[in-house]
């Protein structure tokens, strides 16, 4: 439940729509094994399956990100 809570609040700041799952996936992985590496799956494939729930329409589109999207993604967040 918290990489679902983490992944929903990441998604919400991502304003210009760019996180896709497998991305999120990635970012997931990262935080959560800085928190307790113990409790996350290794496989990619269980991780998206709990996004699968939360994750936003853009987020599922499918194929492979386009060549010219930018490598980092900006997240702004409102006061």
């Amino acid at each position: 439940s918290s990489a679902k809570a983490i992944a929903d609040y990441l998604w919400s700041l991502d304003k210009s729509e760019a996180i896709r799952t497998g991305d999120m996936v990635q970012q997931i992985k990262l935080i959560m094994s800085k928190a307790d590496y113990t409790l996350m799956p290794n496989d990619d494939d269980t991780i998206r399956t709990w996004l699968s729930e939360i994750a936003p329409p853009h987020a599922k589109k499918s194929g492979r990100t386009p060549k010219g999207a930018p490598s980092e993604i900006t997240l702004t967040m409102k006061k």
